[in-house]
C-alpha cells in the first residue's frame, strides 16, 4: 500500500538514479562511466527539493526532527557499526588495516559530526550534503518569508540558489571562509541544486513533459558534457559547468520518467521506493561478488578489500555486481518491512487491552 501523496512517476526517477548510482559504482565500461557521472546525486537533490512543501515550512521543529532521523540517524549508526567492528572486519580481509583503540575514539567525533568517511559505506557522504542542503534551504526560505511577508514568492529562491552557486564557485577566494567553516564547495552546490529543486516543484513542470522536451534535453545534456568528467568534487569555474550540466540531465530524467507507463513505470518505481536501503547497502552487497571473483579467478583474499570493487576482469562482471548491488538491499529491506510488520501486528493486542 503507498502512502499517500505516492508519485510512482518520481518513484521512478529515483529508481532511474539509483540503478546508475550502483552501475557507476560496479566500473562499468569507461564510456559508460562517462555518461552515469553527471545523472544520480544531483537529481536526488532536486527531487528533494520538490518534496519540501508548505507544511514542512509550518512545522520547522517537525520538519528538522524528521530530516536528523531519516539522514543523521542511519548515518550514525551505521558509521559506528563500520567503525566499532572495523577490526573484527579487518580480520576477514573487509579492510586492509587496523584502528588503535585512539583511532577510534578520534573518528566517534567525525562520525557525529558527519565528517567521516569509510569504503564500505562509500556513498554516505551523499546522506551528510542533503542534509547540510536540506537545514540551508530550509533557512533561507524561511527567512525569505519572513522579510518579504506577503510579497514571497517561491520563484525568489531562484536568484538565492544561483548567488550560493557564485558562493561555491569563489569558495576558496572568499576570506576566512575556508577557514572558519567545515563546508567544502560541493555543500553549497548541492545546497543551490536543492534550491532549484524547490522552485521546480512550484511551477508548472507537469505540462513540459513529452517526448519533445526529453529529446532536446538528453541532446543538451550530451554535449554539455561532451569531454567532461568531473564530479561533485569540483571547484572554481568548473563548478558552474558541472551544475548547468547536472541539471539539465536531471530535468531530462524526471521528464522521460513522466512519460512513462505500464511495466516499466511499475518496475523504475519499485526499485526507487528502495532507493535509501540501496544506497546504505550497496558496497555490502559487493562484497558477496568479490568472493564470487576470488574464488573464479584465484585472486588473493586480501583484495576484498579494494575499492568500490575487485576491478579485475569486469568486462561482464559489472553487469553481476549492478544486479547484487540492487536485489540484495531490496530484499533487506522487504525482510526488515515484514519483520516490523509481524512485530507490530504481534503486540497490538496487547497494546490495546493495556490501553482499555
Amino acid at each position: 500500500m503507498e502512502r499517500p501523496g505516492f508519485d510512482p512517476h518520481i518513484s521512478a526517477a529515483k529508481g532511474f538514479c539509483i540503478i546508475a548510482v550502483v552501475t557507476f559504482h560496479s566500473v562499468p565500461p569507461q564510456f559508460l562511466q562517462n555518461i552515469l557521472e553527471f545523472l544520480p546525486l544531483s537529481i536526488f537533490l532536486l527531487i528533494s527539493g520538490m518534496f519540501l512543501k508548505d507544511d514542512h515550512l509550518l512545522h520547522p521543529g517537525r520538519f528538522v526532527i524528521g530530516r536528523f532521523r531519516r539522514l543523521w540517524v542511519p548515518y550514525v549508526l551505521f558509521m559506528f557499526i563500520c567503525l566499532f567492528g572495523h577490526n573484527m572486519l579487518a580480520n576477514i580481509h573487509l579492510y586492509s588495516d587496523h584502528y588503535t583503540t585512539e583511532q577510534i575514539r578520534q573518528r566517534v567525533f567525525s562520525v557525529l559530526t558527519m565528517q567521516e568517511r569509510d569504503n564500505m559505506l562509500g556513498c554516505f557522504w551523499f546522506l551528510k550534503e542533503l542534509l547540510y542542503a536540506t537545514m540551508f534551504s530550509f533557512v533561507a526560505i524561511k527567512l525569505s518569508q519572513f522579510l518579504l511577508g506577503d510579497a514571497y514568492h517561491p520563484a525568489v529562491m531562484l536568484p538565492v540558489a544561483l548567488l550560493v552557486l557564485i558562493v561555491a564557485t569563489n569558495f576558496y577566494s572568499i576570506p576566512y571562509l575556508a577557514q572558519i567553516t567545515t563546508l567544502y564547495p560541493k555543500t553549497l552546490l548541492a545546497t543551490a541544486i536543492y534550491l532549484c529543486g524547490y522552485v521546480f516543484a512550484h511551477t508548472r513542470w507537469r505540462s513540459l513533459s513529452n517526448w519533445v522536451t526529453v529529446a532536446v534535453l538528453v541532446a543538451l545534456s550530451c554535449w554539455a558534457s561532451w569531454g567532461y568528467d568531473d564530479n561533485f568534487n569540483t571547484t572554481w569555474w568548473n563548478l558552474p559547468r558541472f551544475f548547468f550540466t547536472t541539471m539539465i540531465t536531471s530535468f531530462a530524467v524526471i521528464y522521460f520518467c513522466q512519460m512513462l507507463r505500464g511495466k516499466a513505470l511499475s518496475a523504475l518505481s519499485y526499485i526507487g521506493r528502495y532507493a535509501m536501503p540501496i544506497l546504505l547497502l550497496q558496497f555490502f552487497a559487493f562484497r558477496l561478488v568479490d568472493v564470487l571473483k576470488i574464488a573464479v579467478y584465484d585472486i588473493p583474499i586480501g583484495r576484498l578489500a579494494d575499492f568500490p570493487i575487485i576491478a579485475d576482469n569486469n568486462q561482464y562482471f559489472w553487469i553481476i555486481y549492478t544486479i547484487v548491488g540492487l536485489a540484495l538491499p531490496i530484499m533487506a529491506a522487504n525482510v526488515y518491512e515484514r519483520a516490523k510488520c509481524g512485530i507490530k501486528q504481534r503486540f497490538a493486542p496487547i497494546s490495546k487491552n493495556v490501553t482499555l
